[in-house]
């Protein structure tokens, strides 16, 4: 009898011990290493072009998400873009100055956005460069009904009395029951909750859109699509109760593992990302574009 007593008591153990709050703790988030090397070096001012710079953009496109600022009266252009695609764009634009650096271009500056720009910072520059990131996902999580768990136990002296653990979801309960002849007076009841778990994945699809323009008009001149292969991430965070409809912004807020994923999936592609732009940003090419750019100068500004 005191076996199946101890048998008991380690079963109820188990149980709480899977339910108790440290369950809910998250591991660190992951801080991705955003950073590129041009893989040539030409000699400052050979390419015989000079551009601006424009910060890279983080958009996300998603209709429903539009919708929805635009209702609550917030201009797309003010929602502010999760930490992890800040830190990517900002390192983004830093490496495009060293891209034309070492491409031979000559830069007449950096600025956060267009506006900052004024009419001698768009003259004296031949083209401007920006980037944008766009960034969709395509999800089917979903967060299944609250996990709980109780613990009884009766304590009267002597006396054979039952001693349960429930285990119950929001349909079939599971109940281990055992008998003990006890000497202590009491009774107890504790509950735990699991919390509710995520099930399913994220689809992430992105690209970055490579921009030239001509300065004084605002046309675009010159564009590049560099697609980022499709990934998937699974998020892991737990809720107390089930936390209805949950977006992929907020997700980057409280699911450590979600946004660390997405972090190391973006360092993966970041060099390629990088080795690309300084590919296509061919100086035989830009002198081409500088050249229909200063047409298109004349005729509109002149």
């Amino acid at each position: 009898m005191r076996d199946l007593f101890q048998s008991c008591i380690v079963v109820i153990c188990l149980i709480t011990t899977g339910c108790a709050p440290g369950r809910f703790a998250q591991s660190p988030r992951y801080t991705p290493n955003l950073d590129y090397t041009p893989t040539k070096e030409a000699t400052p001012g050979s390419a015989d072009v000079t551009f601006a710079i424009v910060g890279a953009e983080f958009v996300a496109p998603t209709t429903a998400q539009q919708g929805l600022l635009l209702q609550q009266g917030i201009p797309l252009s003010s929602a502010p873009a999760p930490l992890l695609f800040q830190q990517l764009i900002s390192n983004m634009t830093k490496d495009f100055e060293e891209v034309l650096t070492a491409k031979g271009y000559l830069i007449e500056g950096v600025y956060r956005t267009f506006d900052e720009m004024n009419y001698p910072n768009k003259e004296g520059s031949d083209l401007i460069l920006t980037a944008k990131v766009k960034f969709d996902v395509n999800s089917n999580v979903q967060y299944k009904g609250s996990s709980k768990f109780s613990a009884f136990s009766l304590m009267y002296g002597g006396a054979m009395i039952p001693l349960l653990a429930i285990s119950y979801t929001e349909s079939v309960p599971v109940i281990v029951a055992g008998w003990a002849g006890l000497t202590v007076v009491g009774i107890g009841i504790r509950r735990w909750n699991s919390g509710v778990a995520p099930s399913g994945r994220v689809q992430v699809v992105s690209e970055v859109n490579l921009e030239v323009y001509e300065g004084l008009t605002g046309e675009i001149m010159w564009s590049k699509r560099i697609p980022i292969p499709p990934f998937d991430v699974i998020p892991e965070a737990r809720f107390a109760k089930h936390p209805g409809e949950v977006t992929w912004q907020k997700l980057m807020e409280i699911d450590n593992k979600f946004y660390s994923d997405i972090g190391r999936l973006f360092q993966l592609q970041y060099g390629k990302i990088l080795n690309q732009i300084e590919t296509y940003l061919d100086p035989r090419e830009m002198a081409i574009v500088k050249n229909q750019a200063m047409e298109l100068r004349k005729r509109k500004v002149y």
